[in-house]
């Protein structure tokens, strides 16, 4: 028999996991606080930072045994405690690959570049392209790499087509020698207004 769960009782939550009282799917959130809720044979699990539940679906999936293989063999490498959070993270990883081929989606970019500094006004003439685009850019890092070259980092903010814009402008300017724009999304952001606004100079 299932004892009665007093919240904050993290042996509680250990012993279930250990005696396969609930399914060993603990690990999803094993950064982020977890309370156990059970409601009859049903188990689920919420945060405490939003109470909002989140129920665990457990399916089965057909896969090659040489394919599943070289999975785990993945997971292992990369530090996962088992398949179902690896497994998450592909998912996760595969629809903001998808999100991102929406020109319109909201979302967050990081834009590195390597420049010459000594080329005449480049600076002037990048730091211009961030201002255009103040209501964009979050905020920027800028470091000397050696006595010809810098490093910048810029946090953006936006849809698709614009950060696609602003990396592309930034990019073709003489004396910028290397750029790389890496975009990314929460998939819950579904207009610009949900984006939060933070500028740093």
């Amino acid at each position: 028999m299932i004892p009665a769960y007093v919240p904050g009782d993290w042996r509680f939550l250990h012993r279930a996991i250990a005696d396969r009282w609930v399914p060993p799917l603990a690990e999803v959130q094993r950064h982020t606080p977890l309370y156990l809720l059970v409601l009859g044979e049903r188990m689920c699990y919420f945060t405490k930072k939003s109470a909002t539940m989140t129920r665990l679906v457990r399916f089965g999936v057909s896969i090659d045994s040489s394919l599943l293989k070289k999975f785990d063999a993945f997971t292992a490498k990369a530090g996962y405690v088992g398949r179902s959070e690896a497994f998450r993270d592909l998912i996760r990883a595969r629809l903001v690959e998808e999100e991102i081929q929406d020109s319109d989606a909201l979302v967050y970019g990081v834009f590195t570049m390597v420049y010459n500094h000594h080329k005449r006004q480049l600076e002037e003439h990048l730091t211009n392209v961030q201002h255009d685009h103040h209501q964009n850019v979050i905020t920027t890092t800028h470091v000397h790499v050696d006595h010809d070259n810098c490093l910048e980092v810029i946090l953006l903010k936006g849809t698709v087509t614009i950060l696609k814009q602003i990396a592309l402008s930034l990019s073709s300017m003489k004396g910028v020698q290397h750029t790389k724009l890496t975009l990314t999304s929460t998939q819950e952001h579904n207009h610009e207004h949900d984006l939060p606004s933070h500028h740093h100079h």
